[in-house]
């Protein structure tokens, strides 16, 4: 059982940008497309990576033990860290199992400011 997400892509809507992600689910409980509006204006930090819809999504996948496989660059230490989440989460509520997750690309987002609107988690040191 594997839900899978596909490349994210940025629709242009005049004021605002639409960031899209076509997700598919082993029994299609969850929304066919997962998106984020953000003005037009942070275009420069709107990213078609799959780091924030991973985030986005993760819960929901451990809840029904499915698999993640992300058409898209994921950065590798978000996915180590998404890793102790897991556990953590699955030692305050079992219900949420942790599962593998997989990527088509492993890359850190370049640097500068760009490729972070799309993220909701961030670690620090």
């Amino acid at each position: 059982m594997s839900m899978k997400l596909a490349r994210p892509t940025i629709i242009d809507e005049g004021p605002t940008l639409r960031l899209s992600v076509r997700v598919e689910t082993c029994e299609g409980h969850h929304p066919s497309e997962l998106w984020f509006r953000y003005p037009a204006r942070m275009r420069e930090a709107v990213s078609e990576r799959g780091d924030g819809p991973l985030t986005c999504l993760l819960l929901a996948a451990m809840a029904r033990g499915e698999d993640i496989h992300v058409a898209a660059a994921v950065s590798p230490r978000l996915l180590n860290g998404l890793q102790s989440y897991q556990r953590l989460i699955h030692s305050w509520w079992p219900q949420f199992r942790p599962v593998s997750i997989r990527a088509d690309e492993l890359t850190e987002p370049e640097s500068g400011g760009s490729a972070t609107a799309g993220a909701l988690l961030r670690g620090t040191r």
